[in-house]
């Protein structure tokens, strides 16, 4: 279905996606305990990798996804100025505990995960023999 009809598989991928996401939103308890106080939304970002996640696997879409570990090479030096920049606006100093900082650290990573694995790891690359826009 992924190669026939792109259009279809997308659709039916994004509304189990959001129905998976609005299930665990929704079914989970609101809790947020002191270890890890982004918790709660973490976890609904996990569960909603249930969806791209199967496919990719069952597909083997590894490096069509970005989850293939590219080949090392020496370009990544070239990003130090843009660290450089980003790490500029903590100059004045971070409010937060550390506990906070992990927390929400882990939760951007299971969110930017989720969505770029759904949307431009796997949508993407069933919508590629359509042609560009």
């Amino acid at each position: 279905m992924a190669l026939g009809r792109p259009v279809a598989f997308g659709i039916v991928l994004i509304i189990l996606w959001w129905a998976l996401l609005l299930l665990f939103g929704f079914g989970l308890p609101q809790f947020s305990p002191s270890w890890f106080p982004d918790l709660r939304a973490t976890l609904v970002n996990l569960g909603a990798l249930l969806v791209p996640l199967p496919v990719v696997v069952a597909l083997s879409w590894w490096r069509q996804a970005g989850l293939a570990l590219p080949r090392p090479d020496r370009s990544w030096w070239t990003l130090l100025p843009l660290l450089a920049f980003a790490l500029s606006f903590a100059a004045g100093g971070l409010s937060g505990s550390p506990v906070q900082f992990f927390s929400s650290a882990i939760l951007f990573l299971a969110l930017g995960l989720n969505e770029e694995l759904l949307y431009r790891g796997v949508i993407q690359h069933a919508t590629n023999t359509l042609g560009a826009a």
